[in-house]
């Protein structure tokens, strides 16, 4: 990939479904490319800023993308994963 070229949901989803196979979910797949492209927008693993990474990557409202990353870290670390 050169340098200055935007990084894609569907090209990321394609890099990690080759990586992954048949052994993830696919939605399971999206949902690892949505968070892969908010770390690269945001180039942080602060949870709100990598929502604000994923939003202005996807062109989606921050508040919702935020909510969405939220939810997927609380439910591979627990509700208290944040504190």
């Amino acid at each position: 990939m050169s340098v200055g070229k935007k990084v894609g949901l569907e090209g990321v989803r394609k890099f990690l479904e080759s990586m992954f196979g048949e052994d993830v979910h696919a939605m399971r797949v999206l949902s690892m490319a949505n968070a892969a492209l908010g770390v690269v927008g945001s180039a942080s693993l602060a949870v709100h800023a990598v929502g604000q990474g994923l939003a202005y990557a996807r062109s989606l409202m921050i508040k919702h993308a935020v909510k969405v990353v939220d939810s997927h870290s609380r439910q591979y670390h627990g509700p208290s994963a944040r504190r």
